[in-house]
């Protein structure tokens, strides 16, 4: 089952304030899925493999503007990209903001953490929670 971790500065997590939502949050689907800066305090969906992604998602968003939650640090719920992820691999963001394994990373991707669990059994569909240790500041840009 995943599970996260929101203790605050002495767990090491890093919440970023003063976000709101941009275009493409309101879906119940965002949750727990990378986010990326389109403008000033303006957060949306990681779209694209080269987008750098600043954290994820915490709760649901109800209307574009909105006040944010984002984890840019620390142990959280994440959703899965389909495939076959193990625990220990290196995460990024995929073209719909979900956490993939990078068993190579490509040049251009955005390192982004840890996947600590994944769902029960070898594969999983689009969009199961899982968990990871993620680190958005700085990301990695893989060579």
């Amino acid at each position: 089952m995943a599970y996260e971790s929101q203790g605050g500065l002495n767990t090491g997590t890093v919440m970023l304030p003063g976000l709101v939502a941009g275009s493409g949050l309101t879906a119940a689907t965002a949750q727990f899925k990378f986010v990326r800066l389109t403008g000033e305090r303006t957060v949306t969906l990681v779209s694209n493999v080269n987008q750098a992604p600043i954290g994820v998602l915490q709760e649901p968003v109800l209307a574009t503007g909105d006040p944010v939650t984002v984890m840019a640090r620390g142990l959280t719920k994440v959703q899965l990209a389909a495939g076959s992820p193990s625990a220990g691999g290196i995460i990024g963001a995929d073209g719909n903001g979900q956490a993939a394994v990078l068993s190579i990373p490509a040049a251009g991707s955005y390192q982004c953490g840890v996947l600590i669990e994944a769902a029960a059994g070898a594969a999983v569909a689009a969009g199961v929670i899982g968990t990871a240790l993620i680190n958005c500041i700085p990301t990695g840009l893989a060579k």
